[in-house]
């Protein structure tokens, strides 16, 4: 899928065009990009769920920002959790000291 020269136009993966803007949006694309970590967390009621993936069913482009987003989500959460990921002892005694450091009381 790709914006052509005609502006709100898009190919989708079928060879068919779709105008972006021609449906009727209950929730502004501007929206999705604002609360899209909300939905991605599960942090949003039923009624915004539903809602917002109403608004997926018809906004190609928020579909794709959306999937892009999840799959970003889901490669950082895979690389963060990785047990061969460890925090040298070195930086982990850092770590330690400055928390003590930042837990004492100011000096008078």
């Amino acid at each position: 899928m790709k914006l052509n020269t005609k502006g709100n136009l898009m190919k989708t993966p079928n060879g068919n065009e779709t105008d972006l803007h021609a449906h009727d949006h209950t929730l502004k694309c501007g929206e999705v990009v604002h609360r899209v970590y909300a939905f991605l967390d599960g942090q949003m009621n039923l009624d915004d769920v539903l809602v917002f993936k109403d608004h997926l069913k018809v906004c190609l482009p928020c579909q794709a920002y959306v999937q892009f987003e999840e799959k970003l989500i889901n490669m950082i959460k895979s690389k963060s959790c990785n047990d061969e990921t460890k925090i040298p002892a070195a930086l982990m005694d850092k770590i330690k000291k400055a928390i003590e450091v930042s837990n004492l009381p100011p000096k008078s």
